[in-house]
């Protein structure tokens, strides 16, 4: 209940009341504010309560907004989707195991956040790892047949906090009017060396 409207000189433990021009002490709190216009402005209270149950019933969701929200968290709930592909973001980004969402602190995590959300199996966020690499060639695919041109560079690369090292092979190109870089492939050195195999570019 917002009864500090009815109030002035708000100040040094005190505040004036509007109506009555009464100093009344705060000692810190709205507690003898409340009580001093409940015993001698009434009208003005009700009206104070009356807004505030207003504003409590509109923040409460209704039954269909509850039952939609229950839905997003389903399998196939567009909510679900979203987690799910912040995973495997997570896990291609950072290099993360894929055993992670079989991890304890990590499903803890998930549950205290977001309760209602199933945390896919490793199995589950393999299938969606080879889903999404699938578009992502099917996307560089059609953004390099549509360039005149491309350089490319071979470099030699370490994993952060890994002593595997792997050639890479990248390409450059202006697309849309703008420098854009894309990994095309990377091989263990080590592999290469042990099998000799030859990197070679299309």
């Amino acid at each position: 209940m917002n009864i500090i409207f009815n109030y002035t000189d708000i100040k040094n433990c005190t505040a004036k009341c509007k109506l009555c021009e009464r100093v009344i002490k705060t000692s810190g709190n709205s507690i003898n504010l409340t009580s001093h216009l409940k015993n001698k402005n009434s009208d003005v209270f009700a009206k104070c309560a009356q807004k505030k149950l207003a504003t409590n019933i509109e923040k409460v969701p209704t039954i269909s907004e509850s039952f939609k929200s229950t839905e997003a968290f389903k399998e196939d709930g567009y909510k679900s989707k979203e987690i799910a592909d912040a995973i495997v973001y997570m896990i291609c980004k950072d290099n993360i195991p894929v055993r992670c969402v079989e991890e304890e602190g990590f499903r803890g995590m998930l549950n205290k956040c977001v309760p209602h959300f199933k945390i896919p199996c490793r199995t589950k966020i393999t299938t969606m790892i080879e889903d999404k690499y699938r578009q992502c060639v099917e996307t560089v695919n059609a953004m390099l047949s549509a360039v005149p041109d491309v350089a490319f560079t071979c470099d030699a690369v370490t994993v952060p906090n890994s002593s595997r090292s792997f050639l890479t092979v990248t390409a450059h190109f202006v697309y849309k009017e703008s420098l854009n870089t894309i990994r095309l492939n990377s091989t263990r050195m080590d592999q290469m060396l042990r099998n000799k195999k030859i990197l070679t570019i299309l």
